[in-house]
């Protein structure tokens, strides 16, 4: 038997949520593209690796697309959804957020709402991306 579950976020936890992300981004301001990709791979790769429920394991695969939008020079990102995706890189790359990464099997929810909040405010671009 499973069971599905489904949540909102208000206005003011997608407000607390971005205020998080950015306090990750600025805690990693000394890091280059490359280092926040690195660290991102690492992560996506301990997550294969670990075991997680399927709702963190399918939203993990949408980090791939925005690894590629990040590093396809003839994308070209804008610079605003740069940095929105380099923070969300960043916070999944930090083991010790909201909920710490080796929490069995929940550890990467967090990581897993937090893409899926910028896979969402960059529905279009992903879309047009793919």
């Amino acid at each position: 038997m499973s069971i599905h579950i489904n949540f909102s976020l208000s206005d003011a936890d997608l407000e607390f949520f971005g205020g998080v992300m950015q306090r990750a981004r600025e805690h990693a301001k000394g890091m280059t593209q490359q280092q926040i990709i690195a660290r991102a791979e690492q992560m996506l790769e301990k997550v294969n690796r670990s075991d997680t429920v399927d709702f963190i394991r399918d939203h993990m695969g949408q980090l791939d697309t925005l690894i590629g939008m990040v590093v396809d020079k003839g994308w070209g990102l804008i610079e605003d959804d740069l940095e929105r995706v380099l923070a969300a890189l960043t916070y999944f790359s930090e083991p010790h957020d909201l909920i710490p990464d080796d929490t069995p099997r929940l550890g990467f929810l967090d990581d897993a709402i937090m893409i899926e909040i910028v896979c969402k405010s960059l529905e279009h671009e992903i879309q047009a991306y793919r």
